[in-house]
């Protein structure tokens, strides 16, 4: 795949180093001398010194036949206007990378007249494929993280909408009691109990044994 990223930042770069490890095409484009300089030095990709918000940078890195454009600069608008710019070129896919939650849904365009209805706009309207928020998909990954250190089995459904934790009946709140008289975290139910005789389907009339 041609892949161009805008932006040698922090995210930009190792998103070409990554890219570039894959054995993909890559061409990264940057203002700063200084960063574009650290990419070239450590990176074997294309580099272009310019700002991917004109045209004429983006005719230059031959963003028409870019398989993918990833613009991760600095600023949301920034990235915007670069994803609306390549695909007017005649890039097939942009990603944005933006910071403010607002930008990841859908847009309300000016009115034509005082009377009549502000129009409603999609992203992909705009040129932008995918909006990617680090700041949301780092604190997706710190939840996965603090999940892992539950020392309890754990299996997701449903793209993690469903989840099943087994734990060891140990605790005295729970322990012979049936299940009708113990407070569990809503909306959390007793799937399934586990015995020396096997597994059984529990009713709210089950004691919980140790």
């Amino acid at each position: 795949m041609y892949i161009i990223i805008a932006g040698a930042g922090v995210i930009g770069f190792h998103i070409a180093s990554l890219l570039a490890e894959e054995k993909h095409e890559v061409a990264v484009v940057e203002q700063s001398e200084e960063a574009i300089e650290a990419v070239r030095s450590q990176l074997d990709v294309t580099t272009v010194l310019g700002n991917a918000v004109t045209p004429k940078v983006l005719k230059e890195v031959e963003a028409h036949r870019a398989d993918l454009i990833i613009a991760a600069t600095e600023s949301d608008e920034t990235n915007m206007v670069i994803c609306f710019i390549a695909k007017e070129l005649g890039a097939k896919m942009t990603v944005a990378r933006v910071r403010n939650p607002q930008y990841s849904g859908y847009f309300i365009g000016a009115a034509k007249s005082p009377t009549t209805p502000r129009k409603v706009i999609r992203p992909k309207t705009l040129g932008v494929d995918l909006f990617v928020n680090p700041v949301a998909e780092a604190a997706k990954e710190i939840v996965k993280i603090l999940s892992s250190f539950y020392p309890t089995p754990v299996e997701n459904f449903a793209n993690g909408l469903v989840q099943i934790r087994e734990f060891r009946a140990e605790k005295r709140a729970i322990v012979d009691k049936p299940i009708s008289d113990i407070t569990f975290p809503k909306p959390c139910v007793v799937a399934a109990i586990l015995r020396a005789e096997g597994v059984i389907m529990p009713s709210a009339d089950e004691v919980i044994k140790q």
